[in-house]
């Protein structure tokens, strides 16, 4: 297995990450971790934790370039893909494998649990809630993140890379490409990293840089223009998706009436400023489309 982690700027977290990786179950013999340095003029400053790790330097900027540049590298016939930010859990890499030996599975989106310091904050209630549900994405839409992905080299060899113009939701557009093309993708619920739950600052610049990557990923869809165009009418608008609230205050043991508005409220607020980073890059993003056909 080849783990490819891309980094820009975040060496304390990546520290802790690395060091998940460097305790696995699976055989140390059998991996290789790839950190991909987003920034060459930021190197790494501490020493890898194990020696079946090693980092490169990508120019390019975007996470799917430095993705793509582990990629092109990596030894192995499985790619494992995370972030510098998560913290995957010592069983990670076996569970993610064992669910790519099932018949026919090419590709398997892990679980990401959102570590949330108490009192539970609406901002962090609300991350748990609206990203990186790769069960719920799965099932209902056949796409997953990067933050905890496995993926065979065949499907990587088959329909592409990752599209390094895309600085937001380049994975859920390969992954969705992928299944279309017939590689199924399960949901894995066994191979767990761990991922800290965003501010609200945070919550804001996320919503931004989603907004801006949705209209490249919905012109991306194989489905007819109208149905792309209907899709991004939908986004624009500021939903609240109370089921998914309520799902996530089960899920983290979380009951408080104030708690569930405050985090509807901010979902309007953050639904606005996805809207805005849609409008923003609307315009570069058809001429994209029509420059591509």
């Amino acid at each position: 297995v080849s783990v490819i982690v891309p980094v820009y700027r975040d060496w304390p977290r990546l520290k802790m990450c690395l060091e998940a990786l460097a305790v696995q179950t699976f055989p140390s013999e059998m991996t290789e971790v790839i950190v991909v340095n987003n920034d060459p003029t930021d190197p790494c400053p501490f020493t890898l934790p194990s020696p079946n790790m090693r980092v490169i330097t990508e120019s390019r900027k975007g996470s799917y370039a430095a993705r793509n540049a582990g990629i092109r590298v990596a030894r192995a016939g499985i790619l494992a893909f995370t972030d510098s930010d998560c913290l995957p859990d010592k069983q990670w890499l076996e569970e993610g494998v064992r669910c790519l030996q099932k018949d026919q599975v090419m590709m398997a989106g892990g679980q990401v649990h959102f570590l949330m310091d108490p009192p539970v904050s609406a901002s962090a209630l609300l991350d748990a809630a609206s990203h990186m549900d790769n069960e719920d994405t799965i099932a209902k839409h056949q796409c997953a993140v990067t933050a905890n992905l496995f993926v065979r080299r065949q499907v990587f060899d088959a329909v592409g890379s990752f599209d390094e113009s895309m600085m937001s939701g380049g994975d859920i557009a390969f992954t969705r490409h992928a299944s279309s093309r017939g590689f199924l993708l399960v949901f894995c619920y066994e191979a767990l990293v761990r991922h800290p739950a965003r501010n609200f600052s945070q919550k804001i610049r996320k919503a931004f840089r989603v907004g801006k990557g949705l209209p490249a990923v919905e012109f991306n869809r194989p489905v007819s223009s109208w149905k792309k165009a209907g899709m991004l009418l939908l986004h624009l608008l500021p939903l609240t998706h109370p089921r998914r609230i309520r799902r996530a205050m089960s899920r983290y043991s979380v009951h408080t009436k104030g708690l569930f508005v405050r985090a509807l409220f901010l979902s309007v607020v953050l639904g606005l400023v996805k809207a805005a980073g849609i409008l923003y890059s609307l315009p570069a993003s058809a001429f994209c489309l029509k420059s591509k056909s």
